[in-house]
């Protein structure tokens, strides 16, 4: 019996190496969210700091509070530009996500196609043996009875 082949082996490997780059984008992009939710953060802590330096400050001078309301217009901005970057980056998750459980339902089809095949070459091989120790016992009796 010959020893089982799945034709589609390379086709399962190059889906199972899609999966993997579409995983990994996946990744790169959960990452990019993570930082940028990092820097909202940072900039809103600023804020905050900013704001307790001033209020708590010995002397309060009108600069100051200009200067204030200067830097709380700046990080208004600055926070609505990393929102909205956050936003598109979700959206591009969100593809990537399903991209990524596309190739998964891909390489899942043909490991099942694999599965199926090697099955039945094994009921196949089953048989084979099955049949050739049946034909192995039938000649020992035969042989038995020619020296009997």
């Amino acid at each position: 019996m010959k020893r089982f082949e799945f034709t589609l082996e390379r086709v399962l490997d190059l889906r199972r190496q899609q999966a993997e780059v579409e995983r990994a984008r996946l990744t790169t992009l959960t990452a990019k969210l993570n930082a940028l939710e990092a820097e909202i953060r940072a900039i809103e802590t600023q804020l905050l700091d900013a704001n307790a330096d001033v209020k708590n400050g010995q002397s309060a001078f009108s600069q100051d509070f200009t200067a204030l309301a200067s830097f709380e217009r700046h990080i208004r901005r600055k926070r609505a530009e990393l929102q909205q970057h956050r936003d598109r980056v979700l959206a591009e998750i969100k593809q990537q996500q399903q991209k990524a459980a596309a190739a998964d339902t891909r390489v899942k089809l043909l490991d099942k196609l694999r599965a199926k095949r090697r099955s039945e070459w094994q009921a196949e091989a089953d048989k084979e043996l099955e049949t050739l120790a049946a034909e192995s016992y039938v000649s020992r009796m035969l042989a038995e009875r020619r020296r009997a």
